[in-house]
């Protein structure tokens, strides 16, 4: 696609920055998060699969597993089992768990309305 703005693919117009990814692999990923958790390896699948091109979604498959360096594999593997649980897939919001320390947390179930019976709400048998 010649559409200027848009991703490019070619690999003489990847920024220098990115040239060391070019000898990456989806699998290489996936083995570094399996070491991790079968949760990590979940979301980085997920990530991996979340791009038109595999090559995009590697620096946030970096980003994500490089968490495991500052908070470990344990809290690393918990955010990852509640951002798939949610159906989440970024990176961005694993690391806001982590930093904020709501990968613990339990999801707040919604509730439903009208499950409760108090004095202000009448029965089915008070409608005509």
């Amino acid at each position: 696609d010649d559409t200027p703005g848009r991703a490019s693919t070619l690999k003489e117009h990847m920024p220098p920055s990115h040239h060391y990814m070019q000898g990456w692999t989806p699998s290489r990923f996936l083995h570094w998060a399996g070491k991790v958790g079968d949760q990590t390896k979940k979301q980085v699948n997920s990530l991996l699969l979340s791009r038109e091109h595999l090559e995009q979604s590697y620096r946030a498959c970096l980003g994500l597993l490089g968490l495991e360096k500052k908070y470990g594999k344990d809290r690393l593997e918990t955010a990852c089992a509640k951002a798939n649980r949610l159906g989440i897939v970024s990176m961005r919001s694993i690391k806001n768990m982590l930093v904020s320390g709501t990968e613990k947390m339990a999801e707040e179930q919604p509730q439903a309305v009208g499950c409760f019976r108090h004095g202000n709400i009448r029965g089915d048998t008070e409608f005509h």
